[in-house]
Parts: structure tokens; sequence; C-alpha cells
């Protein structure tokens, strides 16, 4: 069964729109991202709303969603290919 989600997951984003992806899905505040960003946090406020259109989605939870959905696509195929997801994952000896 596929998940209503994976048309969402191909969807390339420019390096900087994936960078601030990235970061609401690991942080906690637009202040934060904006801080370790070098950015100003009307400039994170705008890139969030370009990535929530090109991906449609409308809240941070939905975002999460569809990142972890892709991380989790990662992880299977290179399951599928008999690579170790956790030495892939850079856990190793963790």
């Amino acid at each position: 069964m596929t998940s209503p989600l994976t048309s969402l997951i191909s969807v390339p984003l420019p390096p900087r729109l994936a960078q601030i992806r990235d970061a609401l899905c690991t942080k906690a505040d637009i202040p934060e991202i904006a801080t370790s960003s070098g950015l100003t946090i009307s400039s994170v406020n705008t890139y969030v709303k370009r990535i929530y259109a090109l991906l449609g989605v409308h809240s941070r939870h939905e975002l999460m969603a569809v990142y972890f959905e892709e991380r989790l696509a990662e992880v299977r195929a290179l399951s599928s290919r008999g690579i170790d997801a956790k030495i892939a994952g850079g856990r190793a000896g963790s």
C-alpha cells in the first residue's frame, strides 16, 4: 500500500530550502533556525511558506510527516539492497 505522502517525497528542494526543511524537522523554533542559518526571522518565515507550497503541506506536523516518510523510504531502500541501515545512517558504534 502506498502512502499518500509518497508523491510529495519526490519533490526536490533547492539546497537552502532543504536546509530550512531539515532544521524545521529537528529544531524547536524559527528564531533558532534563523540564528543558526544566518538569516532573519522574516526570511525563515518566507522560506517556510515556500517549502509548504512546494510540498503541498499546511503545517509543521504535515511537513514532519513528509520528512520522516522520506527518511523511512531511504532506510527501506538501503535495507532492500542488503545494507545495514544503522551503518548507512552514520550511527555505527553508537
